[in-house]
């Protein structure tokens, strides 16, 4: 049997790998550590900010990194904290923790349980026909 990890994400024992519980995929400690990923959140053709690995960004017009909350500020609909992102080795979470005209990627509606996705992505934060769109892609 697999000695068990503690999950990066919900705490549980695993083993490593896709945690059975929250889905997060887990990395064993003591495999050889891997190229740290980072990747870049963009709006149009402008590059926000780059993340690294395990870095945290709150999407919105307020309680945000300044280049996101100024490309952010024209849209009335987008909320002063619209969505968090976390950067977790290859995959990124996203949750909404409650907009009012929500959050998708790739069609897929994200709620405050967050959901992982992997790179590129596009970013819709609110209402069909009349969203924000950020694109979190790899830095080459």
């Amino acid at each position: 049997m697999a000695e068990l990890i503690e999950c990066g994400s919900c705490g549980n024992e695993v083993p490593p790998g896709k945690c059975r519980v929250c889905a997060f995929v887990n990395v064993d400690p003591r495999a050889p550590e891997a190229v740290p990923q980072r990747a870049r959140v963009r709006h149009g053709q402008d590059e926000l900010i780059v993340l690294d690995d395990g870095a945290e960004v709150h999407l919105g017009r307020m309680f945000s990194h300044k280049a996101i909350k100024e490309a952010l500020r024209p849209y009335d609909y987008v909320s002063k904290e619209h969505a968090e992102i976390v950067l977790r080795g290859d995959r990124l979470f996203v949750r909404d923790p409650g907009s009012k005209y929500g959050t998708k990627v790739g069609g897929v509606a994200v709620g405050p349980e967050g959901k992982d996705f992997g790179l590129p992505v596009t970013i819709l934060l609110g209402p069909s026909g009349h969203h924000a769109e950020i694109v979190v892609e790899w830095v080459s």
